[in-house]
């Protein structure tokens, strides 16, 4: 395990085999990371997020979050990632193998199935579902509590809107199914 010096990694942090984090990156509780994972330079994982409910007199309480977040095996976040912790109890999930490229937004509860690429300035809402083998282009927003089945794309810009049929390929804002 190697794990820059300007790095924090939380005590409550269970870290596999091989795995490399970078600089400047903060790993909080709850986390889960298996073997052979890459994590660059500037990530949050496990951050709290913005848990808010509106309290009796109409004002902001603010929440704080309870789950965690499991990285499977294989997997790289590049630079400037934040992944959030789930809420409730739960994870947020990456699966073995997928890729997570520079300035990606991960929100709570969100699970990424294996072998899925997720390409520079995606931003995943909470309560997401990415099948496998899914590539997001650069600079998607997913809104929350979608999905996306396994075998499908997206398009450069695509704001995803509604679920995703598997094979298929997403295009615009709103995104549209081209394939």
């Amino acid at each position: 395990i190697y794990i820059d010096e300007s790095s924090y990694v939380s005590d409550k942090v269970n870290i596999g085999k091989n795995v490399k984090v970078g600089k400047n990156c903060v790993i909080n509780e709850n986390t889960i990371i298996g073997d052979n994972v890459s994590i660059g330079d500037n990530c949050i994982i496990g951050s709290e997020g913005l848990n808010i409910f509106r309290g009796e007199n109409n004002n902001n309480l603010f929440n704080k979050s309870i789950g965690g977040v499991l990285i499977e095996k294989g997997v790289r976040v590049d630079n400037f990632v934040n992944i959030s912790k789930g809420t409730g109890g739960r994870v947020t999930k990456i699966g073995s193998n997928t890729m997570i490229g520079c300035f990606v937004s991960i929100g709570h509860d969100a699970n990424i199935s294996s072998n899925s690429i997720i390409v520079d300035g995606t931003k995943l809402s909470g309560h997401v579902f990415i099948g496998e083998n899914v590539y997001l282009g650069i600079n998607t927003t997913v809104l929350q509590n979608i999905e996306i089945e396994k075998n499908s794309k997206t398009g450069i810009g695509t704001v995803v809107t509604r679920n995703i049929k598997e094979n298929s390929f997403v295009i615009g804002n709103p995104g549209r199914n081209i394939s």
